[in-house]
Formats: C-alpha cells, structure tokens, sequence
C-alpha cells in the first residue's frame, strides 16, 4: 500500500473517532509525560525548524510531537509535515484538518493527544515559527509539576527578527496582572488537568488574543500560573503578523472576553486579589508590628518595621519583582477603634487614599477626631494646609502614599517632611475633620500619631541612604510594574478607588444611597428596608450624599459601612430636566468616578432620592449590580404641579431593575408614567420601630381608660417645619379653635432649625415648637399622650408619622393628600379633611375636633379602628417581596 493510501486511511479513521480532521500515526506506542502541540497554517518554510527544537530536548521526560495542519492552503506544509512523521516514527504524529483558525487548531492537538496518550501529563504549545532552546521541556515540566495549585508555567519571550529583545516575565505570578496584560506566552506547558476542567481555546476568536482568553479561563478554574526563568523560547517577530491585527482590533476583542468573563471583573473579587496580591494599606502604630490590609476591618499580613522598610527600598529599587503597600498610614489602635465602632474606618482610608494618591496634587492627609458637644451625629469637614494643626493639636491619621514616601528617600535632606511638625508644612495637605455628636461618643482618648509617623520615617530615611549592591539591570518588560497592581482594579473599571472591603465566602453585599440622614421619612424608611436586609443575611453599607447625618446606633447596628461623599454641584439644579423636574449640575457636568468606586463592589444599590445617582446606575447595572429606586412621595410647586425625586427616578427607567413604592397609589402613579409593570414592586410603609404586643396593648387599655370628656382633648403636631407640613393651615386651624374656645391642648413638635417656611406660624406658636424627637421611647411617649394626630400637608406620600400614632389609638385628622386614603378610612379609621384652602382647611378641622371634643365615644370607636387597621403592618412582610426579586436578580447575574 502507497504512503498516500495509509494517509487516506488514517485520515478517514480519525474522522470516524470526531476529530474533525486526520491524523497519521507512526512508530510503537509509548507513554509520553508531555505532548507538544504545533499548529501550523502558512507556515511551511519554519515547520521544520519548530518540530526539530522539540525532538532536540535534554534532560526531559518522554514526550510525542503532533503536529496539526489547519486546513493550510500550501500544499508544502502538508509536504513537510508528512515527512517529519515519517522520518520520526514513535516521536512526531500528524493531524490535517479543515480550517478552523488556531484555537481550533490546538484544541484538535490537545483533544487527539489526550485520548491517543493517557499517560500525558502535560500538553506544550510551540507555534510552528518559534523553536525552543534543548533544556525546555526538563525544566518546565520541573516547575509544572512541583505545584499541584499551578495549572501553568510560562516562560520569558526572547524575541529574533525584526529585533533582538528579551521579554521578562520574572516574579511572583499575579492575576491580577493577568487580567490587565497578557504575560503568559501561548508558548507555555499546561498541565493536563486544567484541560479535564473544560478548558479550552475559544474557537470564535480568530482575531487573536485566544491565548489571553484561554489563561483566563485557567484562572476561572481555580489555577493559577508561574514563570519558568531561563525557559528557553525563542520567539519569531516579524512587523506584520497575526498578533498585528490583534492589535488593530485590540478594543473590540478585549470587550469580548470581558463580557464573557464577566465573573473574573467583579469589583469585590478584584479586591480580594488585591488583599492577597498587593495589600493597599500599610498601618504603623506606636508597637513594633506593621499591619499591612486592603480592608482595614481585616489583617492580611504582619510584619515588624523593619521589614516594611525593606520591603519599601526593595519596590524602589525593583518595582517589577517586589509590590509595596500603597499608602503608609500612622494609626493608634484607639482610633481605628473609635471608627469602626461609628463604622467609618473603611470610608476614611478610602478618603485618604482619594486625597493623596488619586488624580491630586496632594502629598500627604491627616484626620482629625474631635468631641462636638454642641450638635448630634456626625459632621465632617475637608480643610487644607493652612488648617495643618502642627504641634498646635493632635492628628490621630497621617497617611503618604508610595510614590511621596521614594521622593523623600531620594532627598539627601529631610527638612522638606519635618515641616510637617509646624503649622506650615511644606507638603501639600489636606485635613478631614469628624466632628462626632455626644449622643454617639462623650469623649474621645485617641493619641496623636505625629511621633510614630516620624519615627517610622527616620528609620526609612537611614535604609534608603545605606549604601547597597548594584541591582541587576532589568530586561525589557511589556507589562506594568508590581507597584501598579494597586492600580490595575480601578483602572479596569474606569473608577475611583475601589471601597476597601474584603469578602469572605458567598456573602452579599447592598448601598443604601442617602442625600441626608436627619429625621426624616425616607431615611426612617430606608433604615427599615436596610435592617430586613440584614435579617436576611446581606451586609449592608450607607453613602450618604452630604457631609454631615443624625446618626444614631440603629443605623451603625445596621450597617457594616457609613460614607460620606458630596460635590457642590449636587446642590445646583441645572443639569438638565425630566418632566418639568430639574437634576444635579454635577449629573451633566461632574466627574463620576469617585462614585463609581464607592459602589461598583456591591451586588446591589438602592437609590432613595439621591438624584445624583442615577447617573452612573446604567454602568453600574451594566456590569452586573441591582440596581433599586424607593419612591415615597411626589412634592408639588406652588402653583400644585408635581415635580420631585420619582421624576428623577423614572427619567432613568432604563437603568432601573426595580421600584419599590411605598404606597400602592405611588405604584400605580409609576405604572401610569411608563415604568413597567414588571419593575414595580409595592413595598408598603409601617412604623419605623418596633413595639411589642403587651406594649401597644397597655397604652391602648389605658387609653381607653382615661378617655374622659372632664380633660381637655389633646392635639398633637409631629413634622418637619416646612412648607409641605401645611403650617398655614395648622396655625390658622389652632387660632380658630382658640376662637371658639374649644378644650384643645396642642403640642407641636418639630425641628429646631427655622426655616423661610416656619413664617407662617404665628410668633406665638413659634414659641410653644418643641425639639425634634428621635428616641422611640419619646416618641412613644408622645403619641400615648396625643388623642389626635394633626397632619394638614399639602402633599404627602404614607406618612410614617401617620402609622405609627395609629398603631397607638391616635386618631389622624389628616388632609386627602397622597396617600392618605390607604389606611384612613373617613369616620371609620380617622378624618380626612380636603386639601382646599388655609381658611376652608381651618374651619373643617376646627369642626371635626368640636365633634370628637362633644364625642368621646366617637373618638374611642376610631381610636379602637385605628390602631387595628395598622396592626397587621410590619417592615418584615413589606420587604418580603423586594429581597425575594433582589435575590433572584443577583443569582442570575452571578451565574453569567
């Protein structure tokens, strides 16, 4: 039988095994530890010269050669290949397939070494114009197989033709690098098991790059890589190549493989590689150990000062081999301990990383602690170098970034940073001052960190200016230096610095957005939705959108994280509109990426009025986080049109996977605007704190008791002092019953702060305006105390307000605003007043409370209704709904 006739056979064989291709075996069966596959397409001239690199190895273990013609239309590389397998028997087998590109090609390689050498322990790639030096195959088998975790090994690239370069690839392996460049040659040896996994060459991708994609599939199953020094590969460069139009549609291929490795760019698992790769922060306190963390609230590593020295001159002098802590923060243990009680410490570290190592001209910021006796909650307060305290008062953080840190090593002099002990430093810097309420701390014991600052300093200084051995000059790189892997994460997502937290295991993590925490129903609403959250096991986190909130212990019992972040165009509505409602300035004209960083981690972002979130929501739902609007209320102009935050929520529809009304009226006014039915989820409002039966069932038996027409009736007024609250109405209602004399003792309470809107109570009644209240026990006080609720707004959405004076026999006396209607029922479970004018409202409620005052039994009928029809609410079974959809929305788009 002719050779071609063999060849014919064989080939029709192979096709029958579903290889898609032929291939000619030759010589005894053995079995091979490696398999060296060389694809080959257009290539015939260098064929000989890879296959011969291969069969002359030294020192290694038993290895076969197959070679796979990708359909090439040359019919002397079909020649050549036929007589390197029949000059090689038992050493070089020969596959022809039909034209698939060269992923197809070397997945038919690996398929047919596989199934024809099950003794194969490793597969190699050599592309048909490179060759190999004699010891490559011994010597990264070696290193392949002394790590069961290493699925990998990858060499430098010396490159011959166009130019002589040798490429280093030296060091510790990091993916995190991996995902930024491609520092794994295609020439490298996988181990077999990576390819038992599934893993495979992407066909589709015939562009290049299929070697990149194809390392990152490794990463995906749990391997990892590392570098074989003096490997061996010498690498063919000519100025046009397949690698040059790679180049060319180097954006469009690399958006392919990351839509198709959507879990590898998760900004939480970026973090994570970057805890264990390249720790962000280095913490210095007054003790001799060093903790070097990219989540504050964790330790990934220990070290003495010594040896963080060290490790600093060595990333100076070696920045490609050797990664440093990216920011150096003086910290005592008491202050780290003061933050995360007020659960701020992740927030600050971020904070002081914007400020000195983020597109600043910063050298250097501090934090300042201070007990402020005179307001509640927490302030802050950003303020440059000429607030640099010096010796004049503590600084309880001082932090530097790297880049600062080598400047100063290269000085001869340290006059420049010793400035910072005076109140005009030299450096550039910047102060964040928290001013803390001593309802949430009465005193403060935090040292100042300026000596241990500068302690740590000096013994740098003296490291850098010993002098030491000439490090060897570095080859070539084509990738970033370690130093930048602190880098990398942000810059893949176009961001700020990423919020530093660290995960453990399969948790899921949730914002709450806030323009402001004070008293107010929003916040009490997303504080309630946040807590059901954390019931069901999400870790939550608040951003608030301004620089100061009423904080109290339930919201840091809440939440893992409290942020602050604040731009004076947020204050600016000139940003363009929606309906009539304008936006931020800074939703047109801000930059975004300082935002996208403190969220682009979480699986989910809910929005409560915050207009300037909704800008970056399409990116952020783009990239795989839920994305969540709570809607409560509409306000009105003073001509009665609406306008307001579902305004801004519904403009960006889009970037919305759910609504989460508080109202069924506020649904279907969504519904109606154009949000579809699919995206509303009602979310009904209850009180904002919880009371036990055997409490609500006291005041409401001494209610009853005590409901006497001998006292006189008692009116209370709970709210903001603003323009929405009706205090026209209210202070017209209370002068008309004073008119008519009717036994009505008022309360009015509210917040202390008078704005342009609290003119239209009467001087009188201004006086009479008691302090905001917070506490539960107060304000269940206060509506034990009341008969009757007074809310006579001109727009509301569910009042919580109006809710929880319910639960207790209040009886509302409310305006047909809103939603009112959903839990008032007229005469059955309170009176609903229609929303005309000042005087019509005045003469109508004046009526109603002459009624209950002539009464009693009236009042303790809708007493007794009231309370009933708002028992069955709670935040629990409100919220089931919402976490259910947030669930399924994060499973799904974690499983893509």
């Amino acid at each position: 039988m002719s050779e071609q006739a063999t060849m014919e056979g064989c080939c029709e064989a192979f096709l029958a095994g579903g290889l898609k291709g032929a291939a000619i075996p030759f010589g005894e069966d053995q079995a091979p530890q490696i398999a060296v596959i060389v694809p080959v397409f257009r290539h015939s001239v260098f064929l000989a010269d890879a296959v011969g690199s291969a069969l002359a190895q030294e020192n290694a273990p038993a290895h076969r050669i197959v070679i796979v013609n990708d359909g090439c239309p040359h019919a002397e590389t079909h020649r050549v290949a036929t007589a390197l397998a029949c000059s090689f028997p038992g050493q070089v087998e020969y596959i022809r397939r039909t034209n698939g590109g060269l992923s197809a090609a070397r997945n038919s390689g690996v398929s047919y070494a596989l199934a024809r050498w099950p003794s194969v322990r490793a597969i190699y790639f050599l592309d048909a114009d490179n060759w190999i030096e004699p010891n490559a195959l011994g010597r990264a088998f070696r290193v392949l197989m002394s790590d069961r975790q290493t699925g990998w090994v990858y060499p430098d690239i010396a490159m011959f033709g166009e130019y002589d370069w040798i490429f280093d690839y030296s060091g510790q392996y990091s993916i995190i690098s991996h995902l930024a460049a491609n520092i794994s040659e295609a020439g490298s040896m996988v181990r077999r098991e990576v390819f038992d996994k599934g893993c495979r060459f992407d066909e589709s991708m015939r562009l290049g790059y299929e070697d990149w994609e194809f390392w990152w599939q490794c990463i995906s199953a749990g391997f990892t890589g590392q570098h074989v020094p003096f490997f061996g590969l010498r690498y063919r460069k000519r100025p046009e190549s397949m690698l040059s139009e790679a180049s060319r549609e180097h954006s469009a291929v690399l958006a392919y493989m990351h839509r198709k490795h959507r879990r590898l760019f998760r900004a939480h698992s970026l973090v994570s590689l970057e805890a264990q790769r390249a720790p962000r922060y280095a913490l210095v306190s007054s003790g001799p150990v060093v903790r070097l963390c990219t989540d504050p609230a964790r330790t990934d590593v220990q070290l003495t000062i010594g040896e963080l020295v060290n490790r600093i001159v060595i990333s100076r002098q070696q920045p490609f081999l050797h990664v440093a802590p990216r920011l150096i923060v003086a910290v005592s243990e008491e202050t780290l301990s003061v933050l995360s009680k007020l659960c701020l410490d992740r927030w600050v570290f971020w904070w002081l990383e914007v400020q000195v190592a983020f597109g600043t001209e910063l050298h250097v910021a501090g934090v300042a602690l201070r007990a402020d006796p005179s307001h509640t909650g927490v302030r802050i307060r950003i303020l440059d170098s000429a607030a640099w305290p010096g010796r004049r008062g503590p600084l309880h953080m001082i932090a530097m970034r790297q880049a600062t840190l080598y400047e100063c090593m290269d000085d001869p002099s340290d006059e420049w940073i010793w400035s910072l002990t005076t109140a005009r430093p030299l450096p550039r810097a910047a102060v964040l001052q928290i001013n803390i309420g001593q309802d949430l701390m009465t005193s403060l014991h935090c040292p100042g960190v300026i000596c241990q600052f500068f302690s740590f300093f000096e013994e740098l200084h003296c490291a850098a200016r010993v002098r030491s051995a000439a490090m060897p000059s570095a080859k070539e790189r084509s990738y970033s230096p370690c130093i930048d892997d602190n880098e990398i994460p942000r810059r893949l997502f176009g961001c700020g610095p990423l919020f530093p937290v660290v995960r453990e295991g399969q948790q899921r993590h949730a914002t709450f957005v806030l323009p402001v925490v004070s008293h107010g129903g929003v916040e009490k609403v997303a504080l309630n939705i946040a807590a059901e959250f954390q019931y069901q096991g999400w870790h939550c986190h608040l951003l608030i959108l301004s620089s100061q909130a009423q904080l109290t212990e339930k919201w840091q019992r809440t939440f893992e994280t409290i942020s602050f972040y604040h731009e004076k165009d947020f204050d600016h509505w000139s940003g363009g509109e929606y309906l009539g409602t304008p936006y931020p300035k800074w939703n047109r004209d801000g930059d975004d990426r300082l935002l996208k960083g403190l969220l682009v981690g979480v699986d989910a972002v809910f929005g409560f009025h915050a207009a300037p979130l909704h800008r970056i929501l399409g990116e952020l739902r783009q990239g795989g986080v839920a994305t969540a609007a709570s809607l409560q209320v509409n306000d009105l102009t003073i001509l009665g049109r609406e306008v307001g935050h579902p305004f801004h929520s519904i403009g960006y529809e889009h970037a919305y996977d759910i609504f989460a009304c508080g109202s069924a009226s506020m649904l279907q006014w969504c519904h109606a605007m154009g949000v579809p039915r699919d995206k509303l989820i009602e979310v009904p409002c209850a009180p904002s704190y919880t009371l036990t039966p055997p409490q609500v069932a006291e005041i409401l038996a001494n209610r009853e008791k005590n409901n006497s027409p001998l006292r006189n009736m008692r009116a209370l007024f709970l709210g903001r002092l603003d323009r929405q609250k009706g205090l026209d109405r209210l202070a017209a209602m209370i002068q008309r019953c004073e008119r008519l004399g009717l036994p009505v003792e008022w309360r009015l309470v509210g917040s202390r702060v008078i704005t342009e809107d609290t003119d239209e109570l009467p001087p009188g009644l201004l006086k009479k305006v008691e302090p905001a209240v917070s506490d539960e026990a107060e304000l269940t006080a206060l509506y034990a105390w009341a008969d009757v609720l007074i809310l006579p707004s001109y727009w509301e959405g569910l009042p919580l307000t109006l809710l929880e004076a319910m639960r207790l026999g209040a009886v509302p006396i409310v305006s047909r605003v809103g939603a009112m209607e959903e839990v008032v029922n007229n005469f059955e479970t309170g009176i609903l007043i229609e929303s005309g004018s000042c005087d019509r409202f005045a003469r109508d409620g004046a009526q109603v409370l002459e009624t209950l005052v002539a009464d009693r039994s009236l009042l303790a009928r809708l007493s007794h209704q009231a309370a009933a029809a708002v028992a069955p609410r709670n935040w629990h079974e409100s919220c089931r709904k919402l976490i259910t959809k947030i669930n399924e929305i994060v499973a799904h788009r974690q499983s893509v």
